[in-house]
């Protein structure tokens, strides 16, 4: 497989994962990231939980930042050199586009936990850094990280059971029309919008897109060498886990007196997850047969990544609240895992079908044409003749 189909992959695998980590909080309660046991907690519950919590919350958000940074190295370096400047533009419009998909996502979609709108303003400030070589570009990743784990290192964390009048009340909340639900949306991130949280968030994507231009312009994401990426896979993996897992498990001793997801050791070992997921897949699609299987089954999904994370939180919208069926509360962790992957499996057979006749999705395509029209607009207001600037050529060169 080819590296845009290793990215592909990549982004389908994210998008999927996402559906694991979203169902819980939104089809049971919000209160079980602070609180797991309000969704049950027989042995498959808690299994389930600590599963998910070192392998999915949170990576796979770090997996799609690392991917948009990778694919901000192809953007803008992917064709000739003097091409530089006026992909740059275009990148610009792009962040920009996204920017306004990430804000009707929050308002139309009703889903305050947009990541668009983050990784627009992580984007436009990557651009910044983006041809540094690689190690500068690593160690900007690594900086970043460590004040993301600062953050949580120096927070209250502290966490307790929901109460019972908490719990009607987001039930109530829940079941309101769908007007209701966008104002609270609305009303929910506004109140997240705090310096600290957005400071927070950025250092988090920032860093994860420093990673992801890292890999790509030392070829390590898309050519590594097998033993290289055979000890990645085989000491990154073990090390997030026990980071995660540690985290987790003391969480589970202490009767969740701490929230586990924003525990710094939880934070630490995302990064090592996120490198052992990337190292991982490059070996396995190595093999012509699973290659052949995440062509069919992941890349598509990838293909719509936009449109499918959007769609997600349609479909969650429908589903849990009063805008459409109001199942929030019914089901618990096992049940909701199950609806997940059910959902899944929908969204693989629909991303085929759409990707065989109609090619790119549809914010894909809104996202493009936005990008395209507003870097063409740039480039007719600029001067007739730009060179390109020696940085440019030389990141083209470290690549």
């Amino acid at each position: 497989m080819n590296r845009i189909g290793l990215l592909d992959a990549l982004r389908g695998f994210a998008v999927l994962g996402l559906l694991f980590a979203h169902f819980p909080s939104t089809g049971g309660t919000a209160s079980s990231i602070d609180y797991p046991p309000a969704l049950g907690w027989e042995a498959a519950h808690s299994a389930d939980w600590v599963f998910t919590a070192i392998f999915i919350d949170g990576a796979m958000r770090g997996l799609f930042a690392t991917l948009f940074g990778a694919s901000m190295v192809l953007m803008i370096y992917g064709g000739a050199p003097g091409e530089a400047a006026s992909r740059r533009t275009r990148f610009t419009a792009r962040c920009l586009g996204l920017l306004l998909i990430g804000a009707a996502h929050v308002a139309l979609a009703a889903w305050p936990s947009d990541i668009l709108w983050i990784y627009a303003i992580a984007g436009l400030a990557a651009m910044v850094f983006i041809a540094l070589p690689p190690a500068a570009l690593a160690g900007l990743f690594a900086t970043a990280m460590a004040l993301f784990v600062a953050h949580a290192a120096l927070t209250d964390i502290s966490a307790s059971p929901p109460e019972a009048a908490a719990l009607a009340a987001e039930a109530a909340a829940r079941s309101a029309p769908y007007p209701a639900q966008s104002l609270r949306a609305v009303t929910t991130w506004l109140e997240w919008l705090t310096p600290v949280s957005v400071l927070v968030r950025l250092c988090e994507a920032g860093g994860y897109m420093m990673l992801g231009a890292a890999l790509m312009k030392s070829g390590l994401l898309t050519r590594p060498p097998r033993r290289f990426a055979q000890a990645a896979a085989l000491i990154a993996l073990p090390v997030g886990a026990a980071l995660c897992g540690y985290a987790a498990l003391g969480a589970i001793n202490l009767d969740f007196n701490y929230v586990a997801d924003l525990h710094p050791l939880m934070r630490l070992g995302k990064p090592f997850i996120v490198i052992g997921f990337i190292a991982l897949f490059a070996l396995a699609l190595t093999a012509p047969a699973v290659a052949r299987l995440a062509k069919a089954v992941l890349a598509p999904v990838g293909r719509l990544a936009l449109s499918a994370y959007v769609g997600s939180s349609v479909a969650m919208l429908i589903l849990f609240t009063g805008a459409g069926f109001d199942l929030h509360g019914q089901f618990d962790r096992i049940e909701l895992a199950m609806l997940a992957a059910l959902c899944a499996a929908v969204l693989v057979v629909a991303a085929r079908l759409w990707t065989r006749h109609m090619g790119q999705g549809p914010l894909e395509r809104l996202l493009r044409w936005f990008s395209d029209a507003v870097g063409n607009a740039v480039s007719r207001s600029a001067p007739a003749s730009v060179s390109a600037r020696p940085e440019d050529a030389g990141a083209e060169r470290s690549r």
